[in-house]
């Protein structure tokens, strides 16, 4: 089943060129960083040390979804939902649970926060 979130993951897919990852999944890579996602789901995962600016970026965008950044874990970019409430983590990937319109607006956001 088509959803418009499938629908972005192709468009940006072909406008950056990014490299498909193995497996039946919709995730590819960007340099270092891997996207991946389900239908429900939204994973990140990156290998970038953060430096002050980006963590202040990131502060802002996690503000705006109203997530909840794990200190400890920043370099991993932990995030946490509006409930506070610990989602998952597998190994190094990270997992956010949220309204699909929000998963697009957020994945715009760390998309354009990563390329620039």
């Amino acid at each position: 089943m088509q959803t418009p979130l499938i629908d972005l993951w192709k468009e940006i897919h072909e406008f950056l060129g990014a490299n498909p990852l193995p497996g039946r999944g919709k995730g590819f890579e960007i340099g270092d960083i891997r996207f991946s996602m389900g239908m429900h789901r939204y994973y990140l995962e990156r290998g970038i040390q953060f430096d002050d600016a980006m963590r202040k970026r990131i502060d802002r965008i996690a503000e705006k979804y109203k997530l909840r950044l794990d200190e400890r874990e920043l370099t991993n970019l932990v995030l946490f939902d509006h409930t506070n409430e610990y989602i998952g983590r597998v190994q190094d990937t990270r997992l956010i649970l949220m309204p699909q319109k929000m998963q697009e607006e957020l994945f715009y956001d760390l998309l354009r926060l990563y390329v620039e």
